[in-house]
């Protein structure tokens, strides 16, 4: 099997080890996580739940194809053919959509994830943690372009590259 097979059939395992990143703290807040063990444990769990919210698609990726339903990733990006797997993946992520954006914008998500560092933007090497009015700003525009995307290959015909068996 090629490198190109391969990533198209196990892509989904290189996102969920990519996903693990979400658990390593924020070595921003090294001594506030050593000084303050309630926060310390507020910050594991938020970033277990992240790693658990950005894994589930994933898991279904994986699903789909282990039980050869779905033969590569590329047929993720061909939401109008009703695959069940790829409209559960796409079903999963408009979900974690939906809870990010309750808890962002009807809950205190913006705070927590302003406090916690949990989302920071490289800017000319340097990296700056959002405040709670910048997450919004940027969790409005991830919401904006995933819906824009998802509308996209919905009325698209993406063709699929042939993958040897």
């Amino acid at each position: 099997m090629d490198p190109f097979d391969l990533i198209s059939r196990y892509f989904w395992i290189l996102a969920l080890a990519s996903g693990l990143q979400y658990l390593r703290p924020s070595p921003d807040l090294r001594e506030r996580l050593i000084a303050d063990e309630a926060f310390a444990a507020e910050h594991r769990t938020l970033r277990r739940r992240l790693f658990a919210l950005m894994s589930a698609p994933w898991l279904i990726v994986g699903a789909g194809q282990l039980a050869d339903h779905v033969p590569s990733i590329w047929y993720y990006f061909r939401p109008a053919d009703g695959n069940p797997y790829v409209v559960s993946f796409w079903g999963c992520i408009l979900g974690c959509q939906i809870l990010v954006a309750a808890w962002v914008y009807l809950g205190d998500g913006a705070r927590i994830v302003a406090e916690h560092k949990l989302m920071t933007l490289h800017v000319f090497g340097h990296r700056v943690a959002l405040s709670a009015s910048h997450t919004k700003v940027v969790i409005g525009l991830v919401l904006l372009a995933g819906a824009a995307g998802l509308v996209t290959l919905a009325m698209s015909d993406v063709p699929i590259p042939r993958i040897a068996s």
